[in-house]
């Protein structure tokens, strides 16, 4: 071929080779631009090395965080096909939601870690905001049912997660054998399962002296449910041997809450008397109690009143008063408070 010649086969063979690369990428496969020794070798057309710099963001996939640790072939495959391959997480990822919260994975994902960092924040939206030690547990431990995880209609009820909890005998009381109620946040908080902090107030008050008991103190045996609230029951060996003064030798009342605190049984209310009697204060505030009371007869006979107030000087003061009579239970009547 003459000069002439192979210089028109060149000018040709340039036309056509420009007439290709002006023309655009077919419909659906991004423009990667034409740097082909980027990705492939020269001794193998097919062979890619793991690591290349092509630059992904020419395929509208940018590779970040998480994925641009990856190998191509982990996406791509061993033959690094790239038809078919999507950029939706779901191509790649199972759903372990089982599509029951949308495809949208974006939403709550993203490439540095699968699991949500604002996971906290996200869970307030929920039925069930995670606080206590429900923040630190991983998602499984509410979520797998069986084997399967499952998210939309979990139920928030304690008794679904801890009945195991609720079941075991070495916890004290026995939660089953005491026939506790199920609703386990009565008595539980979401920090700890364990102390309880029961709210012992919505059956009977514990305050002072009871507050530092053990249940076992009040509850032996083992029964909760319908156990008295009268003080004798418990306190019935404290009022047999009290004996100043003697309450069983002066059959004195048995509702205990009359005169004693909660704080002890030694400790009495200020104006324990004064519902029979003022002492509390007044002329009579300073005697003990043999002065007035003496020990051969029984409560509220065993009273005097005339040992300290004389006939004579009492009758001084009754002249106009009609029926009166120097005795111990005339002078209470009339005088109940101690007054004149």
């Amino acid at each position: 071929m003459s000069s002439r010649g192979v210089r028109r086969a060149l000018l040709g063979l340039t036309a056509l080779l420009l007439s290709v690369a002006a023309q655009a990428s077919p419909p659906g496969i991004p423009d990667i631009g034409g740097r082909c020794a980027d990705c492939h070798t020269t001794s193998d057309w097919t062979v890619v090395p793991e690591k290349v710099s092509f630059d992904h963001r020419l395929t509208g996939f940018a590779l970040r965080d998480r994925h641009a640790e990856l190998a191509c072939t982990d996406c791509h495959g061993p033959r690094l096909k790239t038809r078919g391959t999507r950029g939706t997480c779901a191509s790649c990822h199972f759903d372990p939601h089982r599509g029951s919260l949308g495809q949208a994975c974006a939403t709550c994902h993203d490439a540095r870690s699968w699991r949500p960092s604002d996971i906290l924040v996200r869970h307030r939206a929920t039925r069930f905001p995670l606080i206590g030690a429900h923040a630190a547990a991983d998602c499984t431990s509410c979520h797998l049912r069986g084997r399967q995880e499952v998210y939309r209609g979990t139920p928030t009820a304690c008794i679904d997660c801890h009945a195991s909890d609720f079941r075991r005998p070495d916890i004290a009381p026995n939660h089953i054998t005491a026939g506790f109620s199920t609703a386990c946040d009565s008595c539980h908080s979401q920090v700890t399962f364990s102390p309880a902090r029961i709210q012992h107030d919505v059956f009977w008050p514990l305050r002072g002296g009871h507050a530092a008991q053990e249940c076992e103190a009040c509850h032996t045996p083992p029964v909760y449910g319908g156990v008295t609230t009268r003080c004798y029951d418990c306190h019935q060996k404290d009022y047999q041997a009290a004996a100043s003064p003697p309450h069983a030798a002066y059959a004195m009342s048995r509702s205990c809450e009359n005169c004693h605190t909660d704080t002890a049984w030694e400790a009495l209310k200020p104006h324990w008397h004064d519902t029979r009697f003022r002492i509390s204060s007044g002329s009579h505030s300073r005697f003990d109690c043999g002065e007035c009371h003496f020990q051969d007869a029984v409560p509220p006979a065993n009273f005097t009143c005339i040992a300290c107030h004389g006939q004579s000087s009492t009758r001084r003061h009754h002249g106009e008063v009609s029926a009166y009579v120097w005795e111990n239970f005339a002078c209470y009547g009339c005088h109940p408070h101690g007054g004149r």
